[in-house]
Formats: structure tokens, sequence, C-alpha cells
């Protein structure tokens, strides 16, 4: 044991008088042992002080030449001796056990077709066969040329030259280069020398296994069943346990063509049906022998090239008939462009019904009449019309194939009576109909109501329940420019806009409404949005009177963070930190954007930006004591009439936003309005909420008295004590 910097070292000692093992035997480890250096084993009172003073063997090695200097060489043979020694120690097994361990790793290795020979035990283990041979060979050179040797192979030298002997004949006994393997696969003219890809196809043609000549892997090894799964198999590999087993390389299971395993029985063609076992001469839905002959540099035209169907060929008008390119999907500008002028139509009129054909214009495809060829009709006009094909009583009215999957749309029929919006009753109709609701109304069974629909769904009126006349919300585009009182006046004139900004009609009504003082939410006045959001200051003196703020809902962002805070204990004589509650806190941000849509909005929106900026400075007593100003804020049905206060808030003009340059048609200023941005951005808006219950966990799970999030609205109606079913494990009521 050492005590401290003065204990002598030459009296620890290393082992008993009778061995080193608590038997007394000697367990012959370690397989080296040496002096510590500058250790002087006739000095019987040496200390840590003297040594740390002497000259050491180790400050004059140096790395001249060789990392590690001239002992770089020592540690190699001392490596080289100790590897030796654990190799063949026959007191232990490690050793042996080393040994048999690197060769089952060999067997699980992948295979590859330089695998064969003596270094590969005839091909049996798949990396090479594994000796001390190259772990002490690496371990001898590694100072002076590090990689020049092999792990696996009796032989532990690499032959990296293109091999020039017979497949299986190796008499190396090394692991032989795989480049080279390749190389002689190349040049070869020895059928079952060929590579795995060649061998492969081989396979497939001949409907007969094939085995690389190094190796030994099997390709399409299960060729003898109906459906052929596997690509290739070996001996051994990742597939196999310990080295015991195959490994196969299987097709993929969704592929196409003839040799898709999950082609139903009973299907022509089909990989598990009536069909060949083989990748040729497919029959029924895989056949594609009516493509011909593959694109031919010696065709004598465009669709020669493509189909290699020549049209003198026997059975031009099969091959047709059964060609994937003229059925629904090709094109009339496609067939236009890559056959005209070709004369591919010379055997055409052998075709049957179905296939029309104009003989007069044979050579000509644009010449040819509707829905030749299966292509599609893209008229919206029935063919059965005698004239000109564009009265509304030959348009499309088939309703089975406009209902197709059980869609509901107008046929062309009820497009075409349907009014403009431009001209007649439907001159500037801001809301056109909903045609949802007629067809709701007709498309039922025997022409009566649909009573359900999996595409349809119902909507309140378009006309009388729109968002601009529920919300308020307006239409620059319809209603701008009105003059309050002045009914006369058309709904949009922009030859007149120097208007005085207090005597025009706003488009949104909400955005302009004034700030005003209630008790509760004012409902006469144009107060409702699709979501309901406003600010309402509460005036200090009063218990109910309020400012309300109402901005339109154009919420960018909206974060509520709950925090709870525990400080950290550390006690003595423990490692872990405790903690102690402390405390709640929440704290919510949101992001809005307001926006004047009208020149009468734009004073009335910055007069309520204004006093929501003020809300953050103080207030003040008639006693001249400041005081701060409580805020409720109101956000559709997550945060209703919340009491807090306001933290921070900012205001951000964005760069899309246009400006108005208060200037008068007449050139003048316009001193209704100011030069103002349209568009201001709300942003770092920080509410800290003051709860209206003692914050705690929820007591009543049905309906808590802790409602952090409202689920309220104006009426005070909540959702809390809503009941609603429980689902099993198998989702079935419970």
């Amino acid at each position: 044991m050492l005590l401290s910097s003065t204990t002598q070292l030459n009296k620890l000692k290393f082992k008993t008088t009778t061995g080193d093992r608590r038997d007394g035997g000697h367990s012959g480890q370690p397989y080296i042992v040496k002096r510590i250096p500058g250790v002087e084993q006739n000095n019987p009172n040496q200390t840590f002080l003297e040594i740390d003073s002497s000259p050491s063997a180790l400050a004059f090695s140096g790395d001249f030449l060789l990392r590690g200097g001239t002992l770089a060489l020592e540690g190699a043979v001392d490596d080289v001796s100790r590897l030796t020694q654990m190799f063949f120690d026959t007191k232990s097994l490690n050793g042996f056990e080393f040994i048999a361990k690197q060769n089952v790793l060999s067997r699980n290795n992948v295979k590859t077709e330089a695998s064969f020979g003596g270094g590969y035990a005839g091909g049996g283990l798949n990396q090479g066969v594994y000796t001390p041979v190259g772990t002490l060979a690496q371990a001898l050179v590694d100072p002076v040329a590090t990689g020049i040797t092999n792990l696996f192979g009796l032989n532990p030298v690499t032959d990296d030259n293109p091999l020039n002997k017979d497949f299986g004949n190796d008499s190396s006994f090394g692991i032989n280069s795989y480049f080279g393997t390749v190389n002689r696969q190349n040049l070869s003219n020895t059928a079952d020398e060929e590579n795995r890809l060649v061998l492969l196809q081989k396979a497939v043609t001949l409907s007969k296994e094939q085995t690389t000549k190094g190796g030994n892997i099997t390709l399409l090894a299960d060729v003898t069943s109906k459906v052929q799964t596997k690509i290739l198999s070996y001996g051994g590999g990742p597939g196999s346990i310990l080295g015991i087993g195959n490994t196969n390389i299987y097709f993929a299971d969704q592929r196409t063509g003839f040799m898709n395993a999950k082609l139903p029985v009973g299907v022509p063609g089909g990989g598990k049906g009536t069909g060949k076992g083989g990748f040729k001469n497919a029959t029924g839905p895989n056949d594609y022998s009516v493509f011909g002959k593959a694109p031919s540099l010696d065709a004598t035209s465009i669709e020669q090239s493509i189909t290699g169907i020549v049209a003198d060929a026997e059975n031009v008008k099969t091959k047709i008939e059964k060609s994937n390119m003229f059925h629904v999907g090709a094109t009339s500008a496609y067939l236009n462009s890559n056959l005209d002028n070709r004369g591919f139509f010379k055997k055409l009129s052998e075709l049957e019904v179905g296939y029309s054909i104009n003989l007069a214009n044979i050579g000509r495809y644009s010449q040819q009449p509707e829905g030749g060829l299966r292509t599609f009709n893209t008229s919206v006009y029935r063919s059965d019309d005698p004239d000109t094909k564009t009265t509304d009583e030959y348009l499309q009215t088939d309703l089975d194939k406009i209902q197709v999957n059980n869609t509901q749309v107008l046929t062309h029929q009820e497009l075409y009576k349907k009014e403009l919006n431009s001209s007649g009753a439907g001159t500037n109709r801001s809301n056109p109909s909903d045609f949802r609701k007629e067809l709701i109304d007709t498309r039922g069974d025997g022409g009566g109501k649909l009573t359900t629909s999996r595409v349809l769904s119902i909507s309140p009126d378009y006309q009388k329940q729109n968002q601009n006349v529920v919300y308020n919300q307006g239409d620059p585009g319809q209603t701008a420019g009105q003059v309050i009182g002045v009914a006369s006046q058309p709904t949009k004139n922009v030859l007149k806009y120097g208007v005085d900004a207090k005597t025009l009609v706003a488009l949104d009504k909400l955005n302009a409404l004034p700030i005003y003082t209630a008790s509760q939410v004012n409902t006469k006045l144009s107060t409702k949005d699709s979501v309901n959001f406003n600010i309402a200051i509460m005036k200090n003196g009063t218990n109910t009177q309020r400012n309300y703020i109402h901005f339109r809902a154009f919420i960018e962002e909206f974060n509520d963070n709950y925090t709870a805070k525990w400080d950290p204990v550390q006690y003595v004589g423990r490692g872990e930190e405790l903690y102690n509650y402390q405390g709640f806190g929440r704290e919510i941000s949101m992001a809005w954007t307001v926006y004047a849509q009208s020149k009468a909005e734009l004073i009335p929106m910055y007069k309520k930006l204004n006093y929501l900026a003020s809300s953050l400075a103080p207030d003040y007593s008639s006693g001249g004591y400041m005081r701060g100003n409580i805020a409720r804020i109101t956000m559709g049905g997550y945060l209703y009439d919340q009491p807090g206060i306001i933290k921070s808030i900012s205001y951000t003009i964005p760069e899309e936003s246009p400006w108005e340059i208060a200037i008068g048609d007449d050139g003048k200023e316009d001193t209704s309005v100011k030069q103002l941005s349209h568009m201001i951005k709300v942003t770092g808006f920080q509410f800290v909420p003051i709860q209206k219950f003692v914050p705690q966990i929820v007591k009543d799970l049905s309906n808590p008295r802790e409602k952090y999030i409202a689920l309220a609205n104006q009426n005070g109606d909540t959702n809390y004590s809503d009941e609603y079913v429980s689902y099993n494990q198998l989702g079935a009521k419970i």
C-alpha cells in the first residue's frame, strides 16, 4: 500500500512466497515482468521524491524516425511476446476462445465472390480464416509498416494482383483481392466464371439456379417454387445464427409485373395463379408483349421505335387493341405531335367498334373523330348534337358520371342556367347563393332532399349570414367611399376621395368602434367577431365601470405560460438536491395586427392604440397617490373577462404596410386624417392574470372552480360540467 511519498518501493510485495493465486498457485501472469524505471533495486530506502529527480530511460527515447523512438521497436517485440504467451497459455482459455470467436465472426460476415480458396477454408469462412499469425504479424511490423498485413487468412499478405489462376485453385492461402476477382470475371470467357448479375439473368431466363464460381453463392435459390422470392443465398453471413444457417437476399415484396408474389390466385399471369414460373412469356394483366421489340435505332418511324409495332405486321390489330398507349389517358396533343403523317393508321380500318376512324384523312390524327382510339373527350357537349354541338340542350347531364365516388356537383346545364354576377339580376351581387343548398334539396332519392352525405356540408346562408353582415367586417371592393346619409351615392366612387373621414361610412365597423364605458360588453354596438377579442381597462375608484377597446381578431401569436417555483435545498451528506415548493406563476403573451380598411377607421384605430399604451402609465388618486391599472381580457372562449396586469406592449409598423398621406383630391392637405400607417403590429404584449380563485390544483374534476382556461362566454355558460363518454381499448363506449 502506498502511504506517502516516502514509501519504500522495493518493499512492496508483488506476490506471496507460494504464488499469486489464493490457492497458492501461479497464473503465469503478467506475461512480461519489468523493473519500474528509476527504481534502484539495491537501495532499500529510495522514495518517490528520489525517483522524480533521477533520469529516466523514457527521456532519451525521443521520436526520431519512429513514433516512440527506439522504445517502439522494443515495445513491438514485447507485444509479440505477450500475445504469443496469451494465445498459447495452457493455464487460461482466453487465447483459444479468442481464436474461436474470430472465426465465428468471420463465418457471420458478408460473403463476396472473392471468398474462396485456402485462406477462406474453401469458402466456409466468409471473411477468411483467423489464426494468431495475422495478429502477431501486425503487432511486429506496426511501428514501421502499419497495415501491410491482414488479420485474416493463413497467409497474412493480400494478393492485390489480378486473379490469373482458376477459381478454387488458389495456392496463396491469403485474402483474395476483390478487384482482382472481378477483373478475372470481366475478362473470362468461361460461362461458370461470370459475375453475379449475369448469372442472375441466366437463372431467370433458364429457370434454373446458378452458382458463382467464387464464393459459392447460389442465385435464384428457390427457382423450383411457383413464386421466386430469393435473389441469392449463401452459407453463414448476417442471416445465420453463430454461422449456422444461410443468409438469403429476397426480392422486394411489392414488385410489379409477373413476379409480383401478391397477385391473387386465379389471375392469369399471376405469381400464385396459372401463370408460368418465370419473367418471360407472362400472360393476362402482366402481358407486356404488346409493346413489341425494344426501342430500335433502325426503326423507320417514331411509333415503331416506341412500340416496336410495324404497320404491316400480321397481328397489328391485336397489338394496338392491347396497347396501353392508346387507352384512356392518351391526349390528342401527344398523339398529334408524335403520329401525324407517319402512316400509323394504315391498318386501323381493321379495328373493332370503339376505335372510330376517318379513313379519308387517315394520315392525320387531328382529323380523326372525337373519342377515336379511346382518347379523352374534352368537350362539355354530347356527341349526338347534329349541328354545332354548342347549344345548351346538348350539354352533358350524365349524373352517373358526375356523381362518381359520391361526388355532388352542378351539371353543365345547371351551371349554364346560373345568373352571371356581371349582368341581369345578379349585377353587383357581393355574395352569390350557395350551390350546395340546391344540391342538398334535389339530389336525394327520387329527386328529394339529401339526408346524408360524405361530401357536401351545410353552412349558414351566404347572402344573409356572411361575415360582412354578421360581423360588420366590410368589403373594400364593394362599399368603400360611401358618405353617411347619402343613399343615392354609388357604392364606390374613387373620383371623390378627399371626403372628410368623419362623414364616411366605415367598412370594418368593429375596427372603427370608439372606446366606450360600460360595465360589460355592449352587444347593441358592432362588437361581435368570429372570435371575440376585447381589452377593458377598469376605471379606478369604481366597482364595475370599464373602458372597452375592441380590435378585429387578427391574432398572430398566443402563449399561456405556467410556472412553478421550487427552491433547492442541499442537506449535509446527500449528493442530490431536494426541493421546497415556493409558489406559482402564470403569464400570457400575445401578438395581433390592427388594420384600417377604410379612411373612416384610421383615426379611431389610433385612438384605441393610444389609450391601450397609456394603460401602462400610472393613474393618480384624488389624494395624489400613484396607482396602476387593472385590465380585463376576452379572447374567444379561452379567456373571458380575465383580470390582470399588462406588463409590456410594443407597436411595429411593417414594411409592407401602405400609408395614408393625407392629401385630398384637390391636392391640398386632408386635415381629417394624418400621415399614418394603415397597419400596426402589436407585439410584446405581456399579461399577468389575476385569478378569480385561489390558485391550486383542480379539486372537482367534473366542474372545477379553478378555471385557468375559461371555456365561457358573455352569458356565463361554461362547458366544464358537460359529460363525455369513455371508451374501452377496443373503441367501444363504456
